[in-house]
C-alpha cells in the first residue's frame, strides 16, 4: 500500500508539472504572437484618425457644476441615492471619407486608471439636443458634446475627494495600438 501511494504521489506530482509547463508554453507563444500594444497619446486640441473614416479632436473638457448636472440631467430621478459627477467633452467629429457615415459615439470609452465607462447617452441628448449624432455628409464637421457619469460607488473616499483632479482620456482604440485623448 505504501508503494501504491507513493506511485499515485509521483503521477500527481508529473501530471502537475505538465500542465505547469503546457500554461507557461502558451502563455509565453501568445505573447510573442501579441505582443503588447504601442500607445499613441494625444492631448486637448491634436487631431486624429478615427476608423480611417473621422477625425477627432478633443476641443475641451470639464466637470459640471452639481447645479448644472441636475439641471441638464435630473440628477435625483435617474440616480436616487448615488453621489455623482459628471464629465463633458466636447469633441469635434469631421466625416474625411467620400460617403455619408453616422458616427457611434458609444463605441467611445472614457477611462481613468481602472475605472472605465461608456459616455451616458441618457445625458447626450440633453447637451446636444439630438439622441444620436446625425448623419455626415462627406467633408462635414460636428461638434458633439459627450456626457460621462461618475458614481462615487466605484472609488475609494480618498479617490472620490480628488475625482476632478483625475486625468480622464476618451479611448479610441486598444490594440496593436492603444490610441487615447486626453482629456485633462
Amino acid at each position: 500500500m505504501n508503494t501504491k501511494r507513493k506511485a499515485v504521489t509521483a503521477l500527481i506530482i508529473l501530471a502537475s508539472a505538465v500542465l505547469i509547463c503546457a500554461f507557461v508554453w502558451r502563455v509565453v507563444a501568445v505573447n510573442l504572437k501579441y505582443p503588447a500594444p504601442t500607445l499613441k497619446s494625444y492631448e486637448i486640441g491634436e487631431t486624429v484618425r478615427y476608423l480611417d473614416n473621422y477625425e477627432i479632436t478633443v476641443v475641451k473638457s470639464e466637470f459640471l457644476s452639481d447645479d448644472r448636472a441636475d439641471e441638464l440631467f435630473d440628477v435625483e430621478n435617474m440616480f436616487p441615492d448615488m453621489e455623482q459627477k459628471f464629465l463633458v467633452a466636447t469633441l469635434k467629429i469631421k466625416n474625411i471619407s467620400n460617403e455619408v457615415q453616422e458616427f457611434a459615439v458609444e463605441n467611445l470609452i472614457f477611462q481613468s486608471g481602472a475605472f472605465f465607462n461608456a459616455p451616458m447617452i441618457q445625458g447626450f441628448e440633453a447637451l446636444n439636443g439630438w439622441c444620436t449624432l446625425p448623419e455626415l455628409s462627406a467633408g462635414e464637421e460636428q461638434l458633439v458634446k459627450l456626457p460621462l457619469n461618475i458614481s462615487k460607488s466605484r472609488f475609494r473616499d480618498s479617490q472620490w475627494n480628488t475625482i476632478t483632479e483625475r486625468p480622464f482620456e476618451l479611448v479610441l482604440g486598444l490594440y496593436p495600438e492603444r490610441e487615447v485623448l486626453k482629456l485633462q
